[in-house]
């Protein structure tokens, strides 16, 4: 990846395209199938009972992986929305960093329990159409965070945006979720002979193929980051949040605990 990065990037659209190829492929297969079956039907000739059967089967197989297709990827909806009343100063600096970057607009902020931050892009209709933007921030991350380490964290994630990870990555999770859930609803043995033996041999062949991609992805929100704060700023983010990580994660979440039971807090 490192030593040919456009021979890498190429092939990774390749492993990737290659899923969607298969997907449409066995559509239009399945298509062709059924209008014969429904042809031989309707012609009245003999065996119309087994032709029956194969169009019950190709026409369920056709459903369950059109259903996958069309199927909205999930979207975490845990945390609090925060509006841009409830949080001016916030929306403000992702606005700003956004307009640094050349990243399309945020969406949707959401306030977590976490102690990270992420970003993701997901399409409105399954894996096509204008995509919703949303960040994610932990609150105990962003209560130990400095003024410049919060916007190299914010910097980071729409870095992501900015160099189009997040639609690379949901392209390829997309793909996925198809073949997936097409594989857990057809639990019989003719089903899964039709699409197990290329779930098996591609799923750990999209996987190797796009992890180095995925950090190198890192790599570049990480100077997204240094572009914005610069490189001692967005250096101290992340040993922050490597070191500090856990310790303060834990007592946080235990103060939080903790009000779920008190109305008042500890002395």
């Amino acid at each position: 990846a490192s030593q040919n990065p456009k021979a890498y990037s190429a092939r990774c659209r390749r492993i990737v395209n290659l899923g969607y190829i298969v997907v449409y492929s066995t559509l239009v297969l399945i298509v062709g199938v059924i209008v014969a079956c429904v042809a031989h039907i309707r012609s009245g000739e003999s065996g119309t009972g087994v032709t029956l059967r194969v169009l019950i089967v190709f026409g369920i197989v056709g459903l369950v992986i059109l259903r996958a297709l069309l199927t909205r990827i999930p979207e975490d909806d845990d945390g609090i929305a925060l509006n841009r009343n409830e949080a001016t100063g916030l929306w403000n600096e992702i606005d700003s960093i956004a307009k640094a970057l050349n990243a399309p607009r945020i969406h949707v902020v959401r306030l977590t329990l976490d102690w990270n931050a992420s970003a993701s892009q997901i399409p409105m209709f399954g894996f096509i159409g204008p995509t919703r933007n949303t960040l994610r921030y932990g609150l105990p991350l962003m209560e130990t965070e400095t003024l410049l380490e919060t916007k190299s964290t914010i910097a980071h994630e729409l870095g992501h945006f900015a160099g189009g990870h997040s639609k690379a990555s949901a392209k390829a999770y997309r793909v996925v979720e198809v073949w997936t859930s097409a594989a857990n609803s057809l639990q019989s043995g003719l089903y899964n002979l039709l699409i197990n033996p290329f779930l098996e041999w591609y799923m750990p062949r999209l996987q190797a193929t796009t992890f180095p991609l995925r950090r190198q992805d890192e790599y570049e929100a990480d100077r997204a980051a240094t572009q914005i704060v610069g490189a001692w700023a967005n250096a101290g983010s992340l040993v922050r949040m490597g070191v500090q990580g856990r310790l303060a994660y834990e007592a946080i979440r235990a103060l939080y605990d903790l009000a779920n039971d008190h109305a008042e807090p500890p002395d």
